[in-house]
């Protein structure tokens, strides 16, 4: 048995596959405080027959970095160097890390395996990875756009040319919008990835819950000196205190807002943010790839609220031969499925 672990820095989700990839139970468990009691809590609901044929635990990864471009079992030398990596996504790949080690502590001869977000984008091309800033910075310190969500555009990509590409069809090009409180977008033609909008870290482009996405760089050095702040207190702002949060003044709480769209400027200004963000870079992609055959929507935003689909679709009516999809994601089934495929 396979079992998977999706996690944030406060909340998992749990999933448990046969080796057959059927998904035998899910959990999903939010406001952890103690991580350790919560791993010992899952395994201690699992059945004795159940735990007993668990053969491989799968990790979602968030960053990868160059240095791991496919999904890799974990060895203490592996562990080492994730370890270095935790400057790049501060907020997950050191909980990452943490799970991994409680794991190998509980059952050490189960064996672990690293699934990384970063990893399907690795398809991108120089021209859509790099930036426009001295190639010193690249070659030294692989500054370049990364991607993320890897396991849900993966997931949505193969879904789609399973269950909706038209059959005899041989070359298919789409956009995989995973919209949540963390939100990306990819471009994907035939299972490569020609352009994805999160970057070097999970921070750029669409704004989400409480992070700015892209904003010019220059207002960074700006505030830094008109506010005296560090580093730190920098992405401390554009990490946890901006978009949803900042423009309504009140939440980042997607539900809370919809639910005063109408009656509530500030909720209205938020959204109508989110929706700009999504179309632009869907109207630039669909340029980039010379037009485009679906736009799909996933993930909790969109899947569940039709009011930012609609408002999405609205300014797209000039895509009148692209077909607009709702497939929920399903990570958890991709990383069980990737693990099996290495194992």
């Amino acid at each position: 048995m396979i079992l998977t672990l999706n996690l944030w820095s406060s909340s998992i989700k749990y999933s448990l596959f046969s080796t057959q990839l059927k998904k035998i139970w899910s959990w999903y468990l939010e406001n952890i405080i103690n991580h350790e009691t919560a791993l010992k809590t899952l395994f201690s609901s699992l059945p004795k027959e159940q735990l007993n044929k668990l053969s491989v635990i799968g990790h979602r990864v968030v960053h990868g970095w160059e240095m791991f471009t496919k999904p890799t079992k974990i060895t203490p030398q592996v562990l080492k160097k994730l370890k270095t990596l935790n400057d790049l996504a501060p907020l997950h790949n050191p909980v990452n890390i943490k799970w991994i080690e409680i794991c190998q502590k509980l059952f050490p001869k189960i064996t672990n395996i690293a699934v990384f977000d970063t990893a399907f984008h690795e398809s991108m091309k120089p021209e859509n990875f790099l930036y426009a800033i001295p190639k010193k910075y690249y070659q030294k310190y692989k500054i370049r756009r990364y991607g993320f969500h890897g396991t849900s555009h993966q997931y949505l990509r193969e879904k789609y040319k399973k269950d909706f590409a038209p059959k005899n069809q041989k070359s298919h090009t789409i956009i995989t919008c995973h919209l949540g409180n963390w939100a990306s977008l990819a471009l994907i033609r035939n299972g490569k990835v020609i352009e994805t909008s999160m970057g070097f870290t999970p921070l750029e482009w669409v704004i989400m819950g409480t992070r700015c996405g892209s904003i010019d760089p220059a207002i960074i050095t700006f505030l830094a000196q008109k506010e005296s702040l560090s580093p730190s207190e920098i992405s401390d702002i554009l990490n946890k205190k901006s978009w949803l949060l900042a423009i309504s003044e009140k939440t980042n709480d997607m539900k809370t807002l919809i639910e005063k769209y109408k009656s509530d400027s500030k909720s209205k200004l938020a959204i109508d943010m989110f929706v700009n963000s999504i179309i632009k870079y869907i109207g630039a992609y669909t340029a980039l790839a010379n037009g485009i055959d679906a736009v799909i929507f996933s993930w909790w935003i969109g899947e569940r609220w039709l009011l930012i689909r609609q408002k999405i679709t609205k300014n797209l009516t000039f895509l009148a031969k692209t077909k607009f999809l709702v497939i929920p994601t399903d990570e958890e089934f991709q990383i069980a499925k990737t693990c099996k495929n290495l194992k």
